[in-house]
C-alpha cells in the first residue's frame, strides 16, 4: 500500500520521499523520443489497494492532459503527461498544475511505464527502482535541491538534474532494473 500511496502523492503534490515516480528538473520529452498512442486516451480505475481514478485526454503536441480523482470522485490534481520511448522501453513524465519550484523551474515526475492489453482495455503500470537511493544515490546521477511551497510552507526537495540526453541514456540503460511496480490503472469502459 505504501508504494501506491507514493504514486498518488506523486500525482497530487510530488511528495516523493518513498519509491514512486522521481522528481526531475530535466524535461526528458524531447521531440525525437516523444510518442503518442491514441488508445491510451480514456478513463482508468486504480487497481486495488489504490482507490480513485484518472482520466487521460489528448493534449497538444503529442502530450496528454490528465485529471486524478480521489476515492470520493473529487478532483485531486491535474496536469500534463508525456510518454517517451527510450530504446525498447517506455517512460512517463508528468507535471502537476500549480506545482513548480519557487524560482519558477518546472518539476517533472518520471518513471518507467508498461502498457498492456488491447485498446479499450489497457493496463498502465509504472515501475521504479527498489530503492530511491538506487537512482538518487548513483554517483553518475547529478541532483539539485529546489524549493517549493507545500501547505503554505517553504520546503526543500532534491531532484535529478542532468542534461536530457544523459538522463535519457541513463534511464534506457537501467530500465531493466526498474522492476518495482508503484502504480497500476485499468482502463474502464466508456462512462466509467
Amino acid at each position: 500500500m505504501r508504494k501506491t500511496k507514493a504514486v498518488l502523492a506523486c500525482l497530487v503534490a510530488f511528495t516523493l520521499a518513498v519509491p514512486g515516480c522521481y522528481e526531475s528538473l530535466t524535461d526528458i520529452a524531447t521531440p525525437d523520443k516523444l510518442v503518442f498512442y491514441e488508445d491510451v486516451v480514456g478513463d482508468y480505475k486504480a487497481i486495488d489497494p489504490a482507490t480513485g481514478r484518472i482520466t487521460i485526454e489528448k493534449g497538444k503536441d503529442k502530450s496528454y492532459a490528465y485529471k486524478q480523482y480521489d476515492a470520493n470522485d473529487t478532483l485531486a490534481s491535474q496536469g500534463k503527461l508525456w510518454i517517451i520511448k527510450l530504446g525498447e522501453e517506455h517512460f512517463y513524465q508528468i507535471t502537476v498544475d500549480g506545482f513548480a519550484a519557487t524560482d519558477g523551474r518546472t518539476v517533472y515526475g518520471i518513471g518507467r511505464l508498461k502498457m498492456e492489453g488491447k485498446p479499450g482495455a489497457r493496463t498502465l503500470t509504472g515501475y521504479a527502482f527498489k530503492s530511491q537511493e538506487t537512482f538518487f544515490g548513483d554517483a553518475t546521477v547529478t541532483t539539485a535541491e529546489y524549493e517549493h511551497m507545500s501547505g503554505g510552507e517553504r520546503k526543500t526537495s532534491r531532484a535529478v538534474s542532468l542534461p536530457a540526453d544523459k538522463l535519457q541514456a541513463y534511464l534506457a540503460l537501467r530500465a531493466a532494473e526498474m522492476t518495482e511496480p508503484v502504480l497500476k490503472y485499468q482502463q474502464a469502459p466508456s462512462g466509467r
